[in-house]
């Protein structure tokens, strides 16, 4: 049975969830990506070896794997292009308000986050290629997710 991974507990759901304290969005997002950075070891988990193993199983295994994978993926890229949104939004309003200081710390802020869109790209792809190398012979290996 392929273990379950999650996005990670409550903590990082709110730290996800909300984009006015960016250090806590950071250590979310950086939370949640701990399934990318172990992939290799959820697939070799998830699979067993090829003596123990037969194509229907790691197939189904493989796919599940995924559907865990893109769930997150998605989850992570729609947090950090609603927080662009928030300091988009809040770029105006201080603009509009003279407020040079505040709008200086907010460009540093979506400039980081617009940044961190790039990352998961880059993330994205790692993922999927460590899973078409690993699934290739049982499953489909998605274009996106």
């Amino acid at each position: 049975m392929t273990t379950p991974i999650t996005a990670g507990d409550n903590g990082i759901q709110a730290g996800l969830s909300q984009c006015q304290d960016f250090m806590q969005f950071e250590n979310a997002l950086k939370n949640s990506r701990a399934i990318d950075d172990k992939i290799i070891q959820a697939l070799n988990n998830s699979i067993p070896t090829a003596s123990l193993r037969s194509k229907g199983e790691a197939g189904e295994k493989c796919q599940e794997l995924w559907s865990q994978i893109a769930k997150i993926h998605t989850q992570r890229e729609e947090s950090i292009k609603t927080c662009v949104s928030y300091f988009d939004e809040r770029m105006t309003t201080l603009k509009a308000a003279g407020d040079r200081s505040g709008a200086r710390q907010n460009q540093v802020s979506l400039r980081m986050l617009r940044s961190e869109l790039y990352v998961e790209e880059v993330i994205r792809q790692r993922t999927q290629t460590a899973y078409h190398e690993k699934c290739r012979d049982f499953a489909a290996t998605p274009n996106s997710s």
